[in-house]
């Protein structure tokens, strides 16, 4: 525990029914809106406290609210054209914002829209920054991370966990705690050595001691 308030980037992609996104909000929660992401926070009861975006995937009585500022909600807007997604623009406006020790928790980044998720992942892939913050990726069920250095995963036994190289060579990757362990090892692109993995018990540790940037995908066990 840091003591630093979570900040909770909610964007339009997501599928989370109105009591799944209730379930990952905590009280004390810090809320930022990425666009349509604001109507998933209304439909499960809570508001952020900025909406960031250019609007156009919002609903229309709730643009025309942001506008005349009638729920006290700050707005950030742009142009619809631009050269960043408006979950780009949420994250990057996250990180100028939250303490260097808080967890930053983006959800609604997977939906029906490949792109857009790869294209986030890619950003935090490409930021050195975001492998030394707590952020994690969530649709409910599954969490992603970019790792370049160490990650501890708490969960069950059983837990499905992946790691992927996000550069061309991962050296010295270690996994402890999982079915299948590895010591110093090397992830590349061109196989799917990191895919599937399982923890052995409630936690499981990653270390990468050489170059390179990991994602690691952890599907949880509702068996």
């Amino acid at each position: 525990m840091t003591g630093a308030a979570r900040w909770v980037i909610v964007a339009a992609g997501g599928t989370l029914a109105p009591d799944a996104l209730r379930a990952l909000l905590r009280p004390g929660d810090r809320l930022v809106a990425a666009d349509g992401g604001a109507d998933l926070l209304a439909a499960a009861g809570a508001h952020p406290e900025v909406v960031i975006g250019d609007l156009d995937s919002i609903s229309p009585g709730l643009a025309q609210s942001l506008e005349t500022g009638a729920d006290g909600i700050s707005l950030i807007r742009h142009p619809v054209r631009k050269d960043a997604t408006d979950a780009e623009l949420a994250l990057a406006y996250t990180l100028g914002e939250a303490d260097a020790r808080a967890e930053i928790l983006m959800v609604g980044v997977f939906g029906d829209r490949i792109d857009h998720g790869i294209g986030i992942i890619g950003v935090l892939a490409g930021l050195p920054e975001a492998t030394r913050r707590r952020i994690t990726l969530s649709d409910g069920r599954q969490c992603a991370y970019v790792v370049g250095t160490r990650r501890v995963l708490y969960g069950r036994p059983g837990d499905t966990v992946s790691v992927l190289p996000m550069t061309p060579r991962v050296a010295g990757v270690t996994l402890e705690g999982f079915s299948f362990p590895l010591r110093d090892g090397t992830l590349t692109w061109g196989n799917t050595l990191g895919v599937s993995n399982h923890l052995e018990g409630p936690e499981g540790r990653i270390t990468i001691r050489g170059r390179g940037v990991a994602l690691v995908i952890h599907t949880l066990d509702t068996a």
